[in-house]
């Protein structure tokens, strides 16, 4: 460890934030595996056996970890974060928290405040959750918005306005996007919303 420290601040803590659904973290299988039942069996070895998630997510201790004095696994001696192969990696689908462990510059009291903000009462389940609608019938008008923003909307994020003063070019870009579709967009995404809701 450098000394360097990490910390975060909430910003809204009175406000309430949407709990990402499971599915931003889905694993899914290639139709055209070899062997998928294998794969199947890899995760669940994951799941239930530490010692393996241990070799998967942290390597070999003393080769590519040590434990300091606390227990929390470090880089050994002659490596960092620019040069392990190993500690460090990091990639959401293979996360056990059951067995997640400080490493590196993730220290026990980050994953304690990690685990203490998911279960904020003020991190509520979005109720379009899993919402995919259909989006065939206005395919043009989404296309067009599409094309708008790539043309117009990127260079009003970056500030650049074509000699427009800024309200101006904003206008104009809310002009163009509703005479391309907007409204149809909208008026078909909150029927859509609505039906998915009373379900």
């Amino acid at each position: 460890m450098d000394g360097t420290e990490y910390g975060w601040a909430e910003l809204y803590p009175d406000g309430k934030y949407r709990k990402d659904s499971p599915l931003n973290n889905a694993f899914a299988i290639n139709k055209n595996a070899a062997n998928p039942e294998r794969l199947l069996m890899l995760l669940e070895l994951l799941n239930t056996d530490e010692e393996a998630y241990d070799m998967f997510m942290y390597g070999v201790e003393g080769e590519t970890y040590v434990k300091d004095e606390t227990g929390a696994l470090q880089y050994p001696e002659g490596q960092d974060a620019a040069t392990s192969v190993y500690l460090g990696w990091f990639n959401w689908p293979f996360v056990r928290q059951q067995f997640n462990k400080p490493s590196g510059i993730i220290t026990q009291e980050a994953l304690d405040a990690e685990h203490k903000w998911l279960e904020k009462e003020s991190l509520v389940v979005s109720p379009l959750t899993g919402f995919n609608p259909d989006t065939g019938s206005i395919k043009t008008e989404l296309a067009q918005r599409d094309q708008l923003y790539d043309e117009q909307g990127k260079l009003l994020l970056a500030g650049i306005t074509n000699g427009d003063d800024v309200d101006t070019a904003v206008q104009k870009y809310i002009d163009s996007q509703k005479a391309a579709g907007l409204d149809a967009i909208m008026s078909f995404m909150q029927g859509e919303a609505d039906q998915y809701v009373a379900k």
